[in-house]
């Protein structure tokens, strides 16, 4: 995936919520800024709610079509989260808040686009899968997504693109105990598909 490619827009979001916590908030602007430094995105923004950076995010530049958009901030299996306001397969219906944004947004990718959750889990365990699945096929395009619990480490990244099947185990990421609990399992750097938090690029193949 090239960035800042043919005249298309490169931006990144994160949340910049009292939720995500002081030491995550500024660590999701301070990469947005040293992204951006490096030219690797052209836009940042914090914001406090899921619907708010939709907004934001269907309205920046709109006379440029989007090559790039990441997304920084809490996930859990099959949801990324800005304060209390999540995006999830149940934001794809059409009675969903988010629907009118995302139906939106799709106006300005291709095909080629990538949209990437840098967030924990959230490609994790079925729940993760579905949306991907989901995802991918509303906005018809490469969505990308890890499946650990990401930090300087960002493990189990993986892509998916329209009416592909996930490539990945329900279980990676996931440890499940006898007793039927699961445990979400931090990034290593020896752990499936693991990049690290300045890499800007996503690896051919992933």
């Amino acid at each position: 995936m090239k960035f800042l490619d043919d005249g298309k827009l490169d931006i990144m979001f994160y949340d910049a919520s009292d939720w995500a916590g002081k030491q995550l908030r500024f660590s999701w602007t301070a990469g947005g800024a040293f992204y951006r430094a490096f030219r690797s995105v052209e836009a940042t923004k914090g914001f406090l709610s899921m619907e708010e950076a939709l907004h934001w995010v269907t309205r920046v530049e709109p006379e440029r079509k989007i090559n790039s958009i990441q997304f920084w901030g809490h996930g859990s299996p099959g949801r990324v989260w800005i304060n209390n306001d999540f995006l999830s397969a149940r934001s794809m219906v059409d009675v969903s808040k988010h629907k009118p944004y995302l139906l939106d947004l799709k106006q300005r990718l291709t095909e080629d686009s990538l949209i990437w959750f840098r967030s924990c889990n959230v490609f994790a365990g079925n729940e993760g899968r579905l949306f991907a699945v989901a995802f991918s096929q509303l906005m018809n395009c490469t969505i990308a997504g890890h499946t650990y619990i990401i930090g300087p480490w960002q493990s189990g990244l993986h892509t998916i693109r329209p009416g592909e099947r996930p490539s990945w185990s329900p279980d990676e990421g996931l440890e499940r105990k006898p007793d039927g609990t699961v445990k979400k399992i931090w990034s290593k750097p020896w752990s499936p598909n693991t990049i690290f938090c300045l890499t800007g690029k996503i690896p051919e193949g992933w």
